[in-house]
């Protein structure tokens, strides 16, 4: 009895193992992660443009200008009042630009600020300029964040948008 034991489990894990390889070796092209057309927001050729972004979290009130390979965005975020009835400080935010082409794979996935310990109640300024690839067609904002205060500070929330399907 011994023996067959021994015999059956390499077995039984080799194929337990192969079955789970089944979809990794394909050799079908995979085309890079694409934004999700929910949140997609259009760029426009030149010039110099405002918007505004909001989810059930926050409200991103931006300004763009494209010239010349780059982009310059700046910009305010503004926590809803779900946050704010929630939560009193940050423990970390960060919030994130994804740039896409025409059929929305990403181009770029750019940081544009990160704060920490701030009042849910204070707007948060952003400014930068960025690489501006010429197919860059869309951008989406992403974040994430964990927030505090709301019950004396002992159960953050933790709040998050990755606009990237994966």
């Amino acid at each position: 009895m011994k023996g067959i034991f021994q015999v059956l489990l390499p077995i039984l894990l080799l194929g337990a193992f192969l079955d789970g390889c089944q979809g990794s070796f394909n050799n079908t092209p995979v085309q890079g992660p694409q934004i999700e057309d929910v949140r997609v927001i259009l760029l426009s050729e030149t010039g110099h443009h405002t918007g505004q972004y909001r989810t059930d979290d926050l409200t991103v009130d931006f300004e763009y200008t494209r010239a010349e390979g780059s982009l310059q965005l700046s910009g305010v975020v503004r926590f809803s009042p779900v946050i704010q009835n929630q939560v009193k400080f940050l423990g970390s935010f960060r919030l994130g630009l994804v740039l896409s082409d025409t059929q929305g794979n990403t181009l770029i996935d750019h940081g544009i600020t990160t704060t920490y310990g701030d009042s849910v109640s204070d707007p948060i300024s952003f400014s930068t300029t960025l690489a501006d690839p010429p197919q860059a067609a869309s951008m989406a904002f992403s974040y994430s964040g964990k927030a505090y205060g709301g019950d004396g500070g002992l159960n953050p929330i933790q709040f998050y948008e990755y606009p990237v399907a994966r």
